[in-house]
């Protein structure tokens, strides 16, 4: 099973939208930590000198990131970096956490070795600027790891349970996220889970993309 952050030295914001408690829960959990175990499994053969994670959010998956980096990086949209900061340090892990769009990312070109996502990208309409914005902090042959979920009647009915209007929350489908980094980078692999069924009833997806660009 994938590393996580102890649950007692999680951030938890008192918002509608912060899903950080469930990762802890006994049943939706398991599939909060299965999209963390899909995208680890891309990773878990490699290793890299930068890695940036986008959407960092309570910093829940540094420890198993931190095995497969030198140096961490991460950026989110939310304000309370310094507070992660310091709960990596206790956890032993050094990142450095900074305020960033994914679509103005505040690094220079060709920065990082290994970038990933977890359930960012279903977020983002205009998904061409994002990815070529991707592709401009990637050095060549560079590794994009990305999960995502499947939108599909199963998985909305799902997020319904949750209170979550997946359609209106998530302008981008699966499809339209795969087809986007496919444009823009040699994709090597994608996952789904459930592995036995067709990939649209599945409820998420992780890929592994590289960007060969010179």
């Amino acid at each position: 099973m994938v590393e996580i952050l102890p649950e007692k030295l999680l951030i938890k914001r008192n918002v509608d939208d912060d899903c950080v408690n469930f990762y802890y829960r006994p049943v939706v959990g398991m599939f909060y930590r299965k999209r963390l175990s899909m995208v680890y499994n891309l990773m878990k053969s490699e290793k890299y000198g930068r890695i940036l994670e986008i959407g960092y959010g309570s910093g829940v998956f540094m420890p198993a990131l931190q095995k497969h980096g030198k140096e961490l990086f991460g950026i989110d949209i939310h304000d309370y970096h310094s507070e992660v900061k310091q709960i990596l340090a206790k956890a032993g892990i050094k990142a450095e956490l900074q305020y960033g769009d994914i679509g103005k990312i505040p690094h220079s070109d060709r920065s990082f070795d290994c970038i990933v996502s977890i359930s960012v990208l279903e977020h983002v309409r205009d998904l061409d600027t994002v990815i070529d914005e991707i592709k401009r902090v990637l050095r060549p042959g560079g590794t994009l790891v990305a999960g995502f979920p499947t939108r599909n009647a199963v998985s909305s009915f799902l997020f319904e349970m949750l209170k979550f209007n997946h359609e209106e929350n998530h302008p981008s489908d699966q499809n339209r996220i795969i087809g986007a980094i496919q444009k823009k980078m040699k994709v090597r692999n994608i996952t789904r889970f459930p592995s036995f069924v067709p990939g649209g009833l599945s409820l998420y997806n992780a890929v592994k993309a590289i960007n060969e660009q010179p």
